[in-house]
């Protein structure tokens, strides 16, 4: 039975162990027991290239996370630069 954990992410079942995929295309990510974000294509914008409205600094970003089976939008931090991906969905 496949359970949502995002807009794009199921929690699905694959020889009696549960993963991550994406719904749009089913690449398969990771095992729950993993940070699905770490099995992503990445990008970082920093705050001071989005132009007025946004932060002057370099310190922080959005790290933007993409699937590699069919590059559609994952999730998005807004995090300083130099912190770890954070693991927000923890379902273990």
């Amino acid at each position: 039975m496949k359970r949502t954990i995002g807009e794009y992410l199921v929690v699905d079942g694959l020889n009696g162990k549960e993963v991550i995929r994406c719904k749009k295309c089913d690449y398969m990510f990771c095992p729950i027991t993993e940070n699905y974000k770490n099995h992503t294509l990445i990008r970082e914008v920093p705050l001071n290239s989005l132009g007025d409205g946004y932060a002057k600094t370099e310190r922080f970003c959005f790290r933007e996370f993409f699937c590699p089976g069919c590059a559609t939008l994952l999730w998005v931090d807004m995090v300083q630069k130099d912190l770890p991906i954070l693991d927000d969905h923890v379902l273990r």
